[in-house]
C-alpha cells in the first residue's frame, strides 16, 4: 500500500496533525490487513513511524532518484523477506498542474 506523502499547511505544523494523519493511515492499513506500506518522503519524519529505506528490502521505486526518501514499513514482520522488485505508483501520481 502507498501512504501519502502527508502535508500540513505551515501555519498548522508542529501541532501533531501530520503525526495523527500518518498514524490513522497506518492504523487503517493494519485494519485492512495490508502487509507493507511504502512512502516517498523525508526519512527523518517517516523514520519515526518505523519506515526504513526500501533498499534494505531490495525494493526500488519507479522514481530512480528517490534514494532514501523511498521507504517501506512492514506491518507484518518478515513479509518482504523473500521479495524484491520495483514499486509502481498509480498513474494519477504522475499528473502535475
Amino acid at each position: 500500500m502507498g501512504l501519502g506523502p502527508v502535508a500540513v499547511v505551515p501555519e498548522f505544523q508542529r501541532k501533531g496533525i501530520g503525526t495523527a494523519l500518518t498514524r490513522a493511515g497506518l492504523d487503517e492499513c493494519r485494519r485492512l490487513g495490508v502487509a507493507a506500506v511504502v512512502v516517498l518522503g523525508y526519512p527523518e519524519y517517516y523514520g519515526r513511524f518505523g519506515f526504513k529505506p526500501a533498499r534494505v528490502f531490495s525494493i526500488k521505486s519507479e522514481y530512480d532518484n528517490a534514494g532514501d526518501a523511498f521507504m517501506v514499513l512492514e506491518l507484518i514482520p518478515g513479509c518482504l523477506k523473500s521479495l524484491s522488485g520495483v514499486i509502481e505508483y498509480h498513474p494519477s501520481f504522475n499528473r502535475f498542474g
